[in-house]
């Protein structure tokens, strides 16, 4: 009970979303064949792995492999997704987002999902790098993880709203349950709080909400 009150999912579901993501990793990561990967991901049946993964990322692992493979390089610290390499279902739209998470596993399946959603992504894995993507790549929205190799989320949105002259809304995350002790903070730097990024939906209607917001920022 105590789990989900904080997460918001079931304990069944976070792990059947962990050994997703394995999946989507290992798909995108490594030449392994379909069955060696859901193997590897703790699934010993091939329907419901073809099921669950189509269930959450809306396309199947083959599909998936073949967006992640053609769709970004890494370089840097900095994994692009461009939209306009799409092979097909989604108009490429306008809007840029960027991912600050050095997480890698979670970083690739943002950048896979949202690139089939049609926005042009990239993602940074420290606090210094996403501060220099924010002025080279110049996105609408940021995706930040509260807790960087290099600084807290509150360094990065002071460094972002005082020195930058662009105005992404910005959505903080965490897996851990002490990000509300600084939403007071977060908040005054124009930024909302988002539950650790577990749910593809979730994720959908959020970026969705940020790029609707985003000229609204009275920074």
């Amino acid at each position: 009970v105590a789990f989900k009150q904080h997460t918001h999912i079931t304990l069944g579901d976070y792990i059947r979303g962990v050994r997703l993501d394995r999946a989507a990793t290992l798909l995108v990561r490594t030449d392994k064949s379909i069955k060696e990967v859901w193997a590897a991901a703790g699934y010993n049946d091939p329907s419901n792995f073809a099921h669950d993964f189509k269930s959450r990322f809306r396309i199947t692992p083959r599909e998936y492999r073949a967006r992640g493979v053609h769709g970004g390089t890494a370089a840097q610290g900095v994994l692009s997704m461009d939209p306009s390499a799409s092979d097909g279902g989604v108009a490429p739209r306008s809007e840029r987002l960027l991912i600050v998470d050095d997480d890698d596993c979670t970083a690739t399946i943002l950048c896979t999902f949202l690139r089939g959603e049609g926005y042009s992504v990239r993602a940074a894995s420290s606090g210094a790098v996403g501060l220099q993507q924010v002025e080279e790549f110049v996105p609408d929205a940021i995706l930040l993880d509260y807790r960087l190799p290099d600084m807290d989320g509150m360094t990065f949105l002071r460094s972002l709203r005082q020195t930058r002259g662009t105005k992404p809304a910005v959505a903080t995350f965490s897996a851990h349950w002490t990000l509300n002790d600084h939403a007071q903070g977060i908040r005054t730097l124009y930024a909302s709080i988002a539950a650790k990024l577990c749910d593809l939906d979730h994720v959908r209607r959020l970026v969705e909400s940020l790029m609707a917001n985003r000229l609204d920022l009275a920074v």
